[in-house]
């Protein structure tokens, strides 16, 4: 999931197609050490091909998808995994479900809607062919963030979209993050940091320091536990604020993430997940330990949890890692 630094967007798509979706593993890697697993177990999906992403709607049924473009079920909490028909496309990067019977595939150019809890998929095609980040705040309403262009909304669930936000700086990246279906964030590489409090009709800049945080092209993740508290995701690793994202420190640096993941429960717990490691916080990123870390030569891809006890991971060489306390 990892390297280069690259500036047109389509450069930027090979970049992130060979990370987000990594690449197709040796079908007998070497293994040079043990993973330092502790409360994690590591499963073997038996794809032989990398993980793009994982999403679980209760502790027993799950999704993932498989770098041969299929869209993948598990009904026993990940120990066991079959594909669903008809749910190959071309360049599939993360999954979303607001809710068990509403799902969403986002590809860079085509949605996949379930709304039947994955048994059945639609496919609906993007106006843009640069899609990276994307999310729903109801079976209806959606975002999604398109490399160069701007936030895109839909409110008839992937039928229709309109450009609701853009920095007109080109930047190389969109991530947003809504904490209720009307206030919503999104943070862009140049950087600019806005606020909207009528589910994105309105945007607001907010004067920020991230300046000197933005990195390269990447993979990274935002979220608000509260109207005041948020925190970052990126190449520079864990920025926090405190005050509604106008000061960010940075509480946990770290220069190794390409693909930079975040979750947190409340102001106190979460986790982050970088390149191999997955660390956890109690106390609101002051201090951190180490979850679980990868030394295989495998990386991590995809993490989602469903509630501070219970998550999972997914990898490049097509392992479901999954945390059980």
């Amino acid at each position: 999931m990892r390297t280069g630094y690259l500036f047109l967007i389509s450069s930027v798509w090979i970049l992130f197609s060979c990370h987000k979706t990594a690449n197709k593993p040796d079908p007998d890697p070497v293994i040079t050490s043990v993973d330092t697993l502790l409360d994690w177990e590591k499963i073997d999906s038996h794809l032989n091909t990398f993980i793009a992403d994982v999403w679980f709607v209760s502790s027993s049924k799950g999704f993932f998808l498989g770098g041969d473009s299929s869209t993948y079920r598990t009904l026993d909490g990940g120990l066991t995994w079959s594909p669903i028909a008809n749910t190959k496309a071309n360049s599939k990067l993360n999954l979303f479900f607001p809710d068990p019977q509403h799902g969403f595939v986002q590809g860079q150019s085509q949605l996949q809607i379930t709304r039947d809890g994955g048994s059945t998929w639609i496919t609906k095609p993007l106006p843009t062919n640069s899609a990276l980040t994307f999310l729903f705040t109801s079976p209806s309403t959606g975002y999604y963030g398109n490399i160069g262009t701007g936030l895109y909304k839909t409110t008839d669930t992937g039928t229709t979209w309109n450009l609701v936000y853009s920095d007109n700086k080109g930047s190389a990246g969109y991530y947003t993050y809504f904490s209720t279906p009307d206030t919503g964030y999104v943070v862009t590489m140049s950087p600019t940091l806005a606020i909207t409090t009528d589910a994105g009709a309105n945007w607001q800049p907010i004067a920020n320091n991230l300046s000197g945080y933005t990195g390269h092209f990447l993979f990274n993740q935002l979220q608000f536990v509260n109207s005041s508290t948020g925190f970052y995701a990126n190449s520079e690793g864990v920025l926090k604020t405190t005050d509604g994202g106008h000061t960010w420190e940075n509480v946990f640096p770290n220069k190794e993430g390409f693909v930079n993941l975040i979750k947190f429960f409340d102001i106190h717990t979460g986790y982050y997940k970088t390149d191999r490691e997955i660390y956890k916080t109690t106390d609101g990123g002051q201090t951190w330990s180490l979850s679980c870390k990868l030394n295989s030569g495998d990386d991590i891809i995809g993490m989602n949890f469903i509630d501070q006890h219970t998550g999972w991971a997914c990898t490049n060489s097509g392992f479901i890692l999954r945390l059980r306390q």
